[in-house]
């Protein structure tokens, strides 16, 4: 959580710079709900992780140097300059990179539950998703489709309060999880500025995934704490609004318990800032990718190939 609220703080620093191309979208204050979730996931699953949910990337492994190389369009970024600062995702450590029209990575982690089960593997399928997200066709259908497959699925629903400028009064009359519980859908809703509360619900969700049990929509209730884009100044959102989750900000809910429990959190800050600053001149240090590259690797060249268990390996996790 630390080091994605830190990344995201240098990029946003680095964009106001003219080094991040294009607009920037973070997860201020929604830290929890993608470091709770990913840390409850096996090694065997797969996780199609959005703009705001960079934590997962993190605990799987993703290095913080190819992050701010990415959000840079630099060669060392994690697709080589090739999509957009916030669209990126490495297989080799499980993590399918992101779509903008949201929520259509659903759909996609439908397709990867689906494989697994013809496959016969006990393995699960994550994405995640907003609010605003919930009011279109493909949320639906995504939902209708894992619960008639009762595939082993879990849909992660941020309900961060708004989407872009429209309140959660305005986007639905039903709740969402009622509404996943309609299409034969598990739905439970949990507090996504709690860590732990996050990694219980995910893992809970992973099992019965996992075991054949269907599909969960896990509703986190959170708040975007900084504007749509780094474009957007919130201004639509009441102050008594911010001020009540400000008071609720998930890494003071987290330090409060690791403080109890003995943990040197200043140590762990130290050694955090210390990693973004190497990984920020590292990033900053790589250079940008050749033009006469830029079709490698964007299309199928060659026969296709699979592994024999057709998953792609992985293993270890980054600041267990």
């Amino acid at each position: 959580m630390l080091m994605m609220r830190g990344l995201e703080a240098r990029a946003l620093s680095l964009y106001k710079q003219g080094k991040v191309p294009g607009s920037f979208y973070d997860g201020y204050g929604q830290e929890a709900v993608s470091a709770g979730a990913a840390f409850a996931m096996a090694a065997e699953d797969r996780l199609c992780i959005l703009h705001r949910d960079l934590a997962a990337h993190i605990v799987r492994g993703v290095e913080p140097a190819r992050i701010l190389a990415q959000y840079m369009g630099r060669a060392s970024g994690i697709t080589g300059g090739r999509d957009g600062n916030v669209h990126f995702g490495d297989r080799n450590r499980g993590c399918v990179g992101m779509v903008s029209m949201l929520p259509d990575m659903m759909c996609v982690a439908n397709g990867l539950a689906l494989a697994f089960k013809l496959r016969g593997q006990k393995a699960a399928a994550l994405t995640f998703c907003g609010d605003g997200a919930s009011s279109r066709g493909d949320f639906h259908e995504a939902l209708n489709w894992a619960g008639v497959q009762r595939l082993g699925v879990i849909f992660v629903l941020e309900n961060n309060q708004y989407a872009y400028s429209t309140p959660t009064s305005a986007q639905f009359a039903v709740d969402p999880v009622k509404r996943a519980e309609t299409y034969g859908v598990r739905g439970v809703s949990v507090d996504g500025n709690d860590a732990e509360a996050m990694f219980a619900a995910v893992h809970e969700a992973r099992t019965r995934a996992a075991n054949g049990e269907g599909p969960t929509l896990v509703e986190a209730q959170t708040m975007r704490m900084h504007g749509h884009a780094a474009h957007d100044d919130m201004r639509y959102v009441p102050k008594e609004l911010v001020e009540h989750w400000a008071a609720r900000d998930p890494i003071k809910l987290q330090s409060k318990r690791l403080k109890e429990l003995g943990v040197d959190l200043d140590a762990l800050q130290r050694d955090v800032d210390a990693e973004i600053d190497a990984a920020s001149q590292e990033a900053l240090a790589s250079p940008m990718p050749d033009p006469d590259t830029a079709l490698d690797g964007v299309f199928c060249e060659g026969e296709a190939t699979e592994l024999a268990d057709g998953l792609a390996p992985w293993s270890g996790w980054a600041h267990a």
